[in-house]
């Protein structure tokens, strides 16, 4: 996993799709649910403020028109927010991928090249942490070459 700074990128967005697919579930039903709770709010406030004396029908027609173009922006944005909130994810789970992989490696018996984070990824130091506990287990199979037992093989595998 050693790459260099410079080329170091991860190129697939959704790298964690059960982690990403709930942030982004969540993130759909908090807009909507923040978009209806808007318009129950102002055609209430529109219902009031003419002394229900409009129709159900005509209601909906004055909220069209007082704020149908503010609901356009508002549905044509939520894809961007959806989309920069992926990205920041990326940031978290992207190197939980790769702690994760090390991990199963280590589990497996064998030596995970150094784990290294992207530059803004959080959790930097765990990949420092990870990367000692690897060097010392590494130290620690070459004074005691011993195989991998089944049960540390059969951890590496269902996980």
């Amino acid at each position: 996993m050693s790459r260099n700074k410079k080329s170091y990128t991860r190129k697939r967005l959704f790298v964690d799709p059960r982690v990403q697919g709930s942030l982004v579930r969540q993130l759909v039903t908090h807009w909507c649910l923040a978009c209806f709770l808007v318009f129950l709010y102002l055609f209430t406030l529109q219902a009031f403020s003419d002394g229900f004396s409009m129709t159900f029908q005509e209601n909906l027609m004055a909220l069209w028109s007082d704020y149908g173009v503010m609901g356009m922006i508002l549905a044509v944005i939520s894809p961007v927010f959806i989309y920069d909130s992926i990205k920041l994810s990326n940031r978290f789970v992207g190197p939980m991928v790769s702690f994760r992989a090390a991990l199963r490696q280590l589990a497996a018996g064998e030596s995970p090249m150094p784990v290294r984070f992207r530059q803004n990824d959080f959790w930097k130091e765990l990949s420092h942490d990870l990367n000692k506990v690897a060097a010392e287990m590494q130290t620690l199979r070459e004074s005691n070459p011993a195989e991998p037992s089944d049960e540390h093989q059969e951890l590496a595998e269902t996980h």
